[in-house]
């Protein structure tokens, strides 16, 4: 698993393929002239997110992709 800061991948955005930064800017995305990538992972890892609603969701148990999409 990783973390990434920095510029965003216009792909991961349908239809951003052509936007120029003032239009990524625009919907939020990051066009800084550097993305770096933190890799992180193991045996000991666990990630939860939080709902508005104050729920625990879990991401990552034990190092592993625990997250349901819906």
């Amino acid at each position: 698993c990783h973390f990434a800061l920095g510029s965003a991948y216009s792909e991961n955005l349908p239809g951003s393929e052509t936007f120029n930064a003032e239009k990524m800017r625009e919907v939020g995305m990051n066009d800084s002239m550097i993305h770096v990538d933190f890799m992180v992972g193991g045996p000991e890892l666990q990630v939860s997110g939080v709902k508005s609603d104050g729920a625990e969701v879990p991401i990552l148990v034990d190092g592993n992709w625990a997250l349901e999409i819906e």
